[in-house]
This record gives C-alpha cells, structure tokens and sequence, in this order.
C-alpha cells in the first residue's frame, strides 16, 4: 500500500469518527513528546470521550475491541493491520513498522490530527505546530536548522507533564482543555520579544545550571530567554540543542492557567537530567567495547541527558562515536539505543535485523531490542552493525 494514500484515507476516517462525537483517543504509552501530547488534547477538546496512554498490543486491541470508534494517534504502524480489524479504528501515525526510510516522508501525528479535525490555526500556532512536527520526525538539532527564532524548549515541560500518567487511562482532563484552548485562542504577541515571558517559569527549577552546561543546556537558555528571547533563541548554543519558541511557550501566555502545568512537568524533565547526572558521577554504567563504545545503563535514564553527562565530566569526547543504551520505558524487557546526531554516518539503526527488534526509527537514530540487560543489548547492537 503506498503510504501517503493510507496516511489521507486514516485522516479521513478520523474525521468520521470525529464527526460521531462518541470516540475514544489512544496515544503512546512511556515517554510524551510534543505532537502525541498536543494530539491528545486536540482530539478531547474535540469530543472524545476518553484518552489513553497504552503501548503494547493486548491493551492496544482491547481499546479497539471496546464498541467505540477509537483514534490512535503516534502509536506506530506496527500495529496497523490488528488494530483495523478489530473494530472501527483510524490510525494517525508516521512510524515506519520497521524503519523504512521512506516514512520520513509522512507528517507527524499532530499534523495529521489537525488535518483529521479541519483545523485551521492562526499562523503563529500554525508554525508553531509546524515546528514540533519537525523536531518530532528529524530530532530537534536538525530541525532548528529550518526554523530561525523556533525550536523545542517549554514543550518539554508540556509533554513531561502529560507522560506523568505512565500508563493507562488519563484523567487530568483539565490540562487536556487548556491545552486545546491554548491553540484556538485569539491571542498573537506584539512582539517576539514578548515571548521571554513565558520563560519565567524556568525560574523555579533549583538546579545549577553552570555546573553541567551541557546536560542542562536547555535550562540554562531557557533563564537566558526570561531576559531575551530573541537573542538567546538565534544563539550558537540555541543551534547546538535545537532551543527556540515553541507552542508551550505561546499557550502559557495565551493560557495562564498553564504555566503551573508546565512548570511542574519542567520539574520532572530536569529531574530525569539529574538522575542521568548522577548515574554518571555514581559511575553506574557500563561500557562495552567494540569498533566503537557502548554505553549501557540498566535504567530508563534519558540517553541525550547522559550522553550529555559523560561530556560534562570529560569521560567522552563528543567526536567519539557511541551507542547509548538504556531501559526502555515503553516495553518490560527491552532497550533503547541510540546515538548523537553527529554520528549518523557511522551509526545507523535502521540497519539491526532479526527477533530481538522491536522498533526502528525511519531516520536511524533509535531502536528498541529485547535483551536479559544493557549490556547485552549493547553487545547485540555492535554485532548487527558491524563494529
């Protein structure tokens, strides 16, 4: 089936399903990123009924099996063909089913959510969703090549905040609604200046940030912005970690109810960075040789954060290529790799074959393998790919 024929006929059946006002919306379990949070408050403040956190495939068609039309929204194709027999289903995704570079191709969830539900947004909201596709399919160092003054920065405390609720059924609904009031507002700064406003929250965060420069980057412009947006989003620092205005910014002043929600959910995101710090200086990892090192660490830690915290404490070089591998949040027994953005021309993930697979990101970056431990995910990563 050629994929941009599916990805319009399951925008179309959203839009049905929509239509019926009786609905269930289903999102990604584990880690929340911009588009699948944002998705999900779109799709409740547009009727659904319910929305879930879910990844595995059991509870995905027991949603499906339920009697209600449901949208699954960012869960991944890998589940397509189950999903769409088991009961009336629209599948809004952009995840090849086994790294298929071709998949790049497809927008976002988010932008197919907002395709499914006619909106249009006023333009800065239009690029600002614009923005978070883009960091969501090419990462947000490459994204902020494209986007000037955009990028990812207050996001992260918008989605850290939706991933609280792990699994299950989600039922902070108060947040969803603001969330989708933020993006129908009839609310435009004057100016981008303006915008260093909502970087005030970052305040609160007691962490310093100088210590770790690398690995709480994104803390340390975020209080930079507080006094000039502008400038500190057009920084050489700002292209380094992919930091600029994003949609959080613009809802917490479109919605001031917001920025309490952000702000704990930017709590929780740099405490998942202390953490990868600590793992680091309590030298709780192992490392696992080959034509290149492995990292791996029996924790669901953020890789970038200790990545990040490896450099911060000279214990790699950042022209060194490496696997990074973690705990995976999403699937019991199973771990993430993945690798700096700099190095894909020696890492690509895409290129891991065999039972132990579950997942592969389209652009290589990532994947998910079961495996006893850390380490011998590491191992199986280095064999599969030659080094």
């Amino acid at each position: 089936m050629d994929i941009i024929e599916r990805y319009r006929r399951e925008v179309e059946a959203a839009r049905t399903i929509i239509a019926s006002r009786r609905f269930r919306v289903v999102v990604h379990n584990g880690t929340a990123h911009a588009d699948d949070t944002i998705a999900a408050a779109l799709l409740y403040g547009a009727g659904a009924e319910e929305v879930y956190r879910l990844g595995q495939a059991d509870e995905l068609l027991e949603i499906a099996r339920g009697g209600m039309p449901v949208v699954y929204a960012d869960i991944g194709y890998r589940y397509y063909d189950q999903l769409k027999s088991a009961g009336v289903v629209a599948v809004l995704d952009h995840h090849a089913p086994n790294g298929e570079p071709e998949y790049v191709e497809l927008p976002s969830s988010l932008t197919q959510t907002v395709e499914a539900l006619g909106m249009r947004p006023r333009p800065r909201v239009s690029m600002l969703f614009t923005a978070a596709d883009l960091v969501d399919r090419f990462g947000a160092i490459a994204a902020k090549k494209w986007l000037g003054i955009y990028g990812a920065s207050l996001n992260q405390g918008l989605s850290a905040y939706f991933g609280m609720t792990s699994r299950g059924k989600y039922d902070d609904v108060k947040f969803l609604e603001l969330v989708a009031e933020a993006a129908v507002a009839d609310f435009d700064v004057e100016d981008f200046s303006d915008y260093s406003k909502a970087y005030s929250i970052a305040q609160s965060i007691d962490v310093d940030a100088e210590k770790f420069p690398r690995t709480l980057a994104q803390l340390r412009l975020m209080r930079q912005a507080a006094n000039d947006v502008v400038s500190t989003s057009l920084s050489q620092e700002a292209q380094k970690v992919g930091f600029g205005v994003d949609f959080a910014a613009h809802a917490v002043l479109a919605v001031p109810q917001l920025a309490e929600y952000v702000a704990k959910g930017l709590a929780r995101y740099f405490d998942d960075s202390i953490r990868a710090i600590r793992t680091v200086e309590g030298r709780r990892y192992a490392v696992v040789e080959g034509g290149i090192r492995a990292v791996a660490v029996d924790d669901n830690v953020p890789p970038t954060a200790l990545w990040n915290a490896l450099l911060d404490l000279s214990l790699l070089r950042e022209d060194e290529p490496v696997i990074v591998v973690v705990k995976d949040i999403r699937n019991p027994g199973a771990y993430s790799l993945w690798r700096p953005d700099r190095h894909k021309d020696r890492i690509d993930f895409r290129k891991l074959s065999g039972d132990a697979v579950i997942f592969k990101h389209q652009s290589g970056f990532m994947a998910v393998v079961k495996a006893e431990n850390a380490e011998e995910a590491a191992r199986y990563a280095l064999k599969q790919l030659g080094v």
